[in-house]
């Protein structure tokens, strides 16, 4: 359904339609506090730029291996796609994507972190900052 919106979005704002809308973006979401494991269950939102701004059209799970996969994609878009992974309440976002009639696939890998909901030690509580005028 929420390709569906997006296809028509395009049509509305007149960006030029391709023939097919055969485009692929798949890849694996990894833990970057687990020395790079696979993570599985984690939600990854595919969002696209239209008019300067991103606008969310697909969201997924993880499997079990980490693997995700959005498929059905317009190709030859004017903005690119952004995948990202969401983790404890943190959207990290991937790398930017253009499909295109040459390259209508791209495998891509997203890192999300562990966060800590307990009392963290190395926190910083206060900070002092020392401004210092110089000569000139």
């Amino acid at each position: 359904m929420i390709y569906g919106v997006f296809a028509l979005s395009l049509a509305v704002i007149g960006v030029s339609s391709p023939s097919a809308s055969d485009g692929v973006i798949e890849g694996v979401v990894v833990n970057g506090s687990q020395d790079g494991q696979s993570a599985a269950g984690i939600e990854v939102v595919l969002r696209v730029q239209i008019d300067g701004q991103f606008i969310g059209v697909a969201r997924t799970t993880s499997q079990s291996d980490g693997r995700f996969r959005f498929e059905r994609l317009p190709v030859g878009v004017d903005g690119p796609y952004l995948p990202g992974a969401n983790q404890d309440g943190v959207h990290v976002p991937g790398p930017r994507i253009w499909l295109s009639a040459n390259q209508p696939r791209v495998e891509t890998e997203l890192t999300v972190y562990e966060s800590a909901a307990d009392f963290n030690p190395l926190a910083i509580r206060d900070h002092r900052i020392d401004v210092r005028s110089e000569s000139g």
